[in-house]
């Protein structure tokens, strides 16, 4: 009777494991051992990926894709050659190469570029347009030492008087301050081959000449003829703008002041001319038309 009992449940309790859905309900019931490998618990199924196969097709193509093809850049082609009337090529003429400039060249263009001056009596200006100091006097000592006609450093300090008493509006020391800036210009703005380069020298005694010729103007006006000013010719230069050309800069009063332990004769026309400042300045006023 218990045997009845227990197959009657089995068989109520395998309709409902069939209606679950965990084994047909056609299938025969299980005896109640079990092996050993029955018990272990079964491994989780691996997960299987998503992505969808590379198809064979494009793995091939891209084993069998060609390589790209490489730009080769071919040379400009030179242009055609210019040929006659009669078809002849025409025979190509080589630029010729500027020749180098002597010194003796060089230095005589620089002078006459900086002071402003011509050994030329044809010549009246510059390619600039500046009016030139025809330079008479040193034609003539350059003539009667049958050397060539160009300035150079050995008669530059002839060249500058001359000039000088020549000068434009009669005014021998504006002058020379310009000529004075045109040569520290120069000396910044030349390229030296080097320290032994020869033009070194050349500007350097020129603006040294030149130095010294200002201070004649300064202290011995009357050296450059008889129009000599009444006053002090610093005054007004010292009230220009430095960066003009007629006012006084920060080089000229450098040179100036290197020179005063030799010359004490330029530091009593600096100081004068610094006391005639004060006074005008003192005559001004706030509302005046100094403001």
């Amino acid at each position: 009777m218990a045997d009845q009992e227990m197959t009657d449940a089995d068989k109520i309790r395998m309709k409902r494991l069939a209606k679950l859905g965990a084994i047909p309900s056609n299938s025969a019931p299980s005896t109640s051992t079990t092996t050993p490998e029955q018990s272990k618990p079964s491994s989780p199924p691996l997960p299987q990926s998503n992505a969808a196969p590379v198809p064979a097709s494009l793995t091939a193509a891209a084993k069998t894709e060609s390589p790209r093809p490489q730009i080769k850049i071919s040379p400009r082609p030179s242009s055609p050659a210019k040929r006659e009337r009669d078809g002849s090529e025409k025979p190509r003429v080589a630029s010729a190469a500027k020749p180098s400039e002597s010194l003796e060249v060089w230095q005589d263009r620089m002078l006459r570029q900086v002071f402003r001056v011509t050994l030329k009596p044809e010549e009246v200006r510059d390619t600039h347009g500046h009016a030139l100091v025809l330079l008479a006097s040193t034609r003539d000592d350059l003539e009667q030492a049958s050397s060539p006609l160009l300035l150079n450093v050995e008669v530059v300090e002839s060249a500058i008087s001359e000039a000088a008493s020549h000068a434009p509006k009669g005014q021998p020391f504006e002058y020379l301050l310009t000529c004075f800036k045109r040569i520290s210009r120069a000396i910044r703005s030349t390229k030296y081959t080097g320290l032994e380069d020869p033009r070194h020298n050349v500007l350097a005694e020129t603006r040294r000449l030149c130095m010294s010729y200002c201070i004649f103007a300064v202290t011995m006006p009357d050296m450059f003829g008889d129009n000599v000013p009444s006053g002090n010719v610093l005054v007004n230069h010292m009230l220009n703008d430095p960066e003009s050309d007629s006012g006084i800069c920060f080089d000229f009063l450098t040179e100036v002041s290197s020179r005063m332990d030799e010359d004490d004769s330029i530091k009593e026309e600096v100081v004068r001319a610094v006391e005639e400042l004060s006074r005008q300045l003192s005559t001004k006023s706030m509302l005046g038309e100094e403001r």
